[in-house]
C-alpha cells in the first residue's frame, strides 16, 4: 500500500513504478484535488475550441477584381500543368479555400496569395501586371 500511495506524485517522479490501482486512484482523485491526468495535458483537451467564422461576403464593387485575380491564378496553374491538389499541398491550404479564391468568392489575405504565387513560381509584380481590366 505504501508503494501505491507514494506513486500519487507521478508528476514529480516520472521514473517511479506504478501499479494499475494507482492510475485509477490518481485519475479518480484528480477530480477532487485539482490535479489533471497526463493524458488530458498531452491531448490538449483543456484548450478552448475556436468557433468557426464563415468568410466575409464579397462586396459587389470588389467582385470583378477578385474574379479576375482568381481567373488569372487558374490560368497560370493550368499553364504550369499543376493540379489544384498539388498546389494546395504546396501552400498548405485546403482545396475549398483555393476554390473560393480562384472563383473570387472570398477575400484572400496577402500571405495566402503570396504562397500561391510562390508555389506557381511567378513574381508578384508580373502577376498583377498580367491582370487586365475589362474594357467596357
Amino acid at each position: 500500500m505504501d508503494k501505491c500511495i507514494h506513486n500519487i506524485f507521478i508528476w514529480e517522479n516520472p521514473e517511479s513504478t506504478i501499479c494499475p490501482f494507482s492510475w485509477t486512484f490518481i485519475i479518480f482523485m484528480s477530480k477532487y484535488i485539482g490535479m489533471s491526468p497526463r493524458e488530458k495535458e498531452i491531448n490538449g483537451a483543456d484548450k478552448p475550441k475556436v468557433k468557426y467564422k464563415p468568410p466575409q461576403e464579397v462586396k459587389p464593387e470588389h467582385k470583378e477584381f477578385l474574379t479576375r485575380v482568381g481567373a488569372r491564378l487558374e490560368e497560370i496553374r493550368k499553364e504550369t500543368k499543376m493540379t489544384s491538389s498539388e498546389l494546395c499541398k504546396k501552400t498548405k491550404m485546403s482545396r475549398y479555400t483555393y476554390y473560393l479564391i480562384s472563383r473570387g468568392q472570398v477575400y484572400w489575405n496577402s500571405l495566402s496569395l503570396l504562397d500561391i504565387l510562390t508555389a506557381l513560381n511567378i513574381n508578384e509584380t508580373q502577376f498583377f501586371s498580367s491582370i487586365k481590366k475589362k474594357s467596357k
